[in-house]
């Protein structure tokens, strides 16, 4: 993948189209459901990345269209994620504070304690989240700006 931006064009959905992103909606939807309220489901998070990336590739023709390209600028993206994660660390305790007065505190997701003295365990954790965080943000947020594009 090179560096240069790719224009892309807005395009009208076809009625066909239309349909299929529905029906894709509701997929979505009945999966959430399945997972949040049904508990049929153990985890919905990999079946929706998968299902947009299938959804992408077959609807769109290729990845460059979910926006997974390379930064312009590599030093801008470092000091941006750099930047975010200190906020993220800083803001934490006191956003901690304020939402422990609506919500139960956080807690450490089954398999924390491995982690501890392991690393390759804590590699194949860091690799896992890092790997749907990273993936799951761009896609998502690719998808949509490329949905309103549309629009």
């Amino acid at each position: 993948m090179s560096g240069a931006a790719v224009a892309v064009r807005p395009v009208a959905l076809s009625p066909m189209q239309r349909w299929i992103s529905l029906a894709e909606f509701l997929v979505g939807a009945a999966i959430v459901i399945a997972h949040n309220v049904d508990h049929k489901i153990p985890n919905e998070v990999p079946i929706l990345f998968v299902l947009g990336l299938v959804s992408f590739k077959l609807r769109d023709g290729g990845w460059l269209a979910m926006g997974l390209r390379w930064p312009l600028s590599w030093r801008k993206t470092i000091l941006l994620a750099l930047g975010a994660a200190a906020l993220r660390i800083l803001l934490s305790v006191p956003l901690d504070a304020l939402t422990a007065h609506f919500w139960p505190a956080a807690k450490a997701p089954g398999g924390m304690n491995e982690i501890a003295g392991h690393p390759l365990v804590a590699l194949q954790w860091l690799l896992l989240v890092w790997t749907f965080a990273a993936f799951g943000e761009e896609i998502g947020i690719a998808g949509i700006s490329s949905v309103a594009r549309r629009m």
